[in-house]
């Protein structure tokens, strides 16, 4: 892991301080100091524009570094593979760029409202919805091939990816679901940006390592982000904020932050909450050393040695998620012979 060490940066002098239309030579970072992070606010090739200079503004500590070492990597993927195909690279560097805005509105104490935060969230989660779900007559065919690119997304991208293959398999079709999943998916885990960076790998790796005080952290994440958006960003929609604050509710009501046994909630809240699991499955395999694929991972959802009342996720939404998936490859190996 790549150190954020204060001693890593600099504050940027004010002969370095960019001007209205510039364009950067280097990455700009702001602090986080109860995270003790600094994120990349700016990437090099960018240029200084009135908006981010707004956004900054609105801030308590508008100090900006640059960085002393190599930029620290923005989400925990390994190195795209040469044969990941270019718009998924595009849309992985578009992501970067815009989460950072957007985290920074979300968890901005001021609770001041940015309409231009709000538009970039807009614009960043029809992209995803273009890129890895294309308006086309084969979609099921298009997102089954996206599948085996998951741990090289970013992993706003790769969730959103699973979970409208995941939704398509419930008997989902429609472009507004699509869309709400997309939001709600890029909102769900802002506060998640303000912990350390260990504490997140920890999570992912072995959830069982985290200390008390990590795991209270972690578990108060969805209604943090819920109360977060729902107050300062009012143009979310009601179905979004359902999405959020329920993500990680279980069947067997063993979820958080409420504990709710999720068969009481909405069947597109359970659909992402299947779509959580197996990318957090996928992912902890990945960062251990072992990929898998989401076949793979669905398996290990279903249990079997496990009481049915106390199963993550009801059976027959793994099940129909399985048989989903198997069908639609087999017809897409069948006509390519």
């Amino acid at each position: 892991m790549i150190s954020q060490s204060p001693s890593d940066y600099q504050v940027l002098e004010d002969s370095d301080f960019p001007k209205i239309g510039d364009t950067l030579a280097f990455d700009i970072y702001v602090q986080l100091p109860r995270a003790g992070r600094f994120l990349r606010y700016v990437c090099a090739g960018d240029i200084w524009d009135e908006r981010r200079k707004k956004i900054l503004l609105t801030h308590t500590n508008p100090t900006l570094y640059k960085s002393l070492r190599a930029a620290p990597a923005a989400h925990i993927n390994s190195a795209p593979r040469a044969e990941t195909p270019k718009e998924l690279l595009a849309l992985n560097d578009k992501v970067e760029k815009e989460l950072i805005e957007i985290f920074r509105v979300v968890n901005d104490p001021s609770g001041a409202e940015a309409p231009q935060t709000i538009q970039a969230m807009e614009d960043l989660s029809q992209k995803i919805i273009e890129v890895v779900a294309p308006e086309q007559e084969n979609l099921r065919e298009t997102m089954l091939q996206k599948s085996k690119y998951l741990m090289v997304m970013s992993d706003s991208a790769a969730i959103t990816s699973i979970a409208i293959l995941v939704a398509l398999a419930h008997g989902f079709d429609s472009r507004r679901i699509f869309q709400d999943l997309s939001m709600a998916i890029i909102l769900m885990d802002a506060t998640v940006s303000t912990l350390p960076e260990e504490t997140v790998l920890k999570y992912y790796r072995d959830p069982n390592s985290l200390t008390t005080g990590e795991w209270q952290e972690i578990r108060r994440h969805p209604a943090q982000a819920h109360e977060a958006v729902s107050t300062r960003i009012k143009s979310v929609s009601n179905s979004v904020l359902q999405l959020i604050l329920n993500h990680h509710e279980l069947y067997n009501s063993k979820g958080y932050p409420r504990q709710l046994r999720n068969e009481t909630l909405p069947p597109i809240v359970r659909s992402l909450a299947v779509s959580v699991d197996l990318f957090e499955i996928m992912k902890r395999e990945h960062l251990n050393g072992k990929d898998i694929d989401i076949l793979q991972a669905l398996s290990e959802l279903r249990e079997p040695t496990i009481e049915a009342h106390l199963r993550r996720h009801n059976q027959k939404l793994i099940q129909s998620a399985i048989q989903y998936i198997q069908t639609q490859s087999a017809a897409g190996a069948a006509s390519k012979s």
